[in-house]
């Protein structure tokens, strides 16, 4: 996936206006007679000035344009890296340029009618392999400004913090951080040369403390205050949430993952991962080798995706890997046919798919089988749940029972 500009933020004219210019092509009308005209001509006055593989254009915005309906599109030549920003702004910064080579840019608006004439295009300018803000071979804490920043590590575990504006950071030698507690809004942030991310060059980027570029020999992410989207590498990452509801994935490499006091959802993927949930009803996700899981304060929730043996009370799950789970209260077991055991808290047990066992405890627990036939023990507590779902499902000590024959 690659950075683009969200659906939710585009208004509901410029979305009226692209489905109706592709209802148009569908049904074959085309030509000046398919036009949706602007009612704004070009912006003017377009200039660039050129960072560390970033440039930050600047216009003027055309006669009759309403900032409170009106949206840009800033394109990049050669290249055609593109950046949207709504009508209230009158520069943006144009992400994923090569250093050493020459940009050119044009400015066109779409006013809710359809997107206007390109304006001229600016003047030149060469992005270039500049830091301008450099740390040393220790550790450092770098704080760029509100502006456009290039921000280089340098040597020594450095936590780097851009401070707004479209930001550039390149780790160096040691474990560095890129923290965005001071965003005003979600981040969104990826690390680069993931398989699944597709940038130019293979950079990583961020959204929400700016328009930033993330390069290589970057370890770390801290999140804000907001609901988050962090995201590592292949490699070995250190990532933490910070308060929000946060989406946190380590994807290869032994990872540490550390959710907030919200309700976040933490995936280890693929390598020896360490998820730790805080604070807040978390979700949590271990995958590939043995993981170690802390739900932290909170009803948490593990779940899985192969066939896996639960006992929470012993703290621990056995199946595709051997894992240590440790303040975890709940279960969502796996397609495949799974045998899921509670503990002295009251606990929710989901099979899933497959033919289940699922066995309370001393508590009041909630035990449900979903598909397959399964079956149900709510144990020696009182107040238990059964509810077996699809398939021939069977109960024993539940004091309630659903869809059980």
């Amino acid at each position: 996936m690659a950075p683009s500009t969200p659906l939710a933020r585009r208004r509901p004219g410029w979305l009226i206006a692209t489905v109706a210019a592709a209802l148009l092509v569908m049904s074959g009308t085309t030509g000046a007679s398919a036009a949706l005209p602007s009612l704004v001509g070009a912006p003017g006055s377009v200039r660039a000035v050129a960072g560390n593989n970033t440039a930050r254009v600047s216009w003027t915005a055309p006669a009759g344009a309403n900032p409170r309906t009106t949206y840009y599109r800033v394109e990049a030549a050669p290249g055609g890296q593109t950046t949207f920003v709504e009508g209230t702004e009158t520069s943006a910064t144009v992400r994923f340029l090569n250093n050493g080579r020459a940009y050119s840019f044009t400015v066109a608006t779409d006013d809710g009618d359809g997107w206007g004439p390109a304006s001229e295009p600016s003047r030149a300018v060469t992005p270039r392999d500049v830091c301008t803000l450099q740390g040393t071979p220790g550790d450092d804490v770098l704080i760029g400004t509100s502006g456009d920043d290039a921000i280089c590590g340098l040597g020594g575990n450095d936590r780097m913090r851009g401070g707004g504006g479209g930001d550039t950071y390149v780790g160096g030698a040691g474990v560095d951080s890129v923290d965005f507690g001071d965003a005003p809004d979600r981040v969104f942030a990826f690390l680069p040369d993931v398989s699944h991310l597709v940038t130019p060059n293979g950079f990583g980027w961020a959204d929400g403390d700016g328009s930033d570029v993330l390069r290589a020999d970057i370890e770390s992410l801290r999140g804000s205050a907001h609901a988050d989207v962090l995201e590592g590498d292949d490699g070995v990452n250190r990532i933490v949430g910070r308060r929000g509801a946060d989406l946190v994935r380590g994807w290869g490499g032994g990872d540490t993952i550390v959710g907030s006091a919200g309700r976040d959802e933490l995936w280890g993927q693929s390598g020896a991962d360490r998820l730790r949930g805080r604070g807040g009803s978390d979700l949590l996700l271990p995958r590939g080798e043995d993981d170690l899981v802390n739900g932290g304060r909170g009803s948490d929730t593990v779940t899985f995706t192969s066939a896996v043996t639960v006992d929470l009370a012993a703290g621990t799950a056995s199946g595709e890997s051997t894992d240590v789970l440790r303040r975890v209260e709940n279960v969502i077991g796996s397609p495949a046919a799974d045998t899921l055991r509670g503990s002295a808290a009251g606990n929710v047990l989901r099979g899933g798919g497959g033919d289940d066992t699922l066995s309370g405890s001393r508590a009041a627990d909630s035990l449900f089988g979903q598909g397959g036939d399964d079956a149900m023990d709510g144990g020696p507590g009182a107040g238990d749940r059964c509810d077996g779902g699809a398939g021939a499902d069977t109960s024993a000590d539940c004091e309630s029972v659903v869809d059980v024959p």
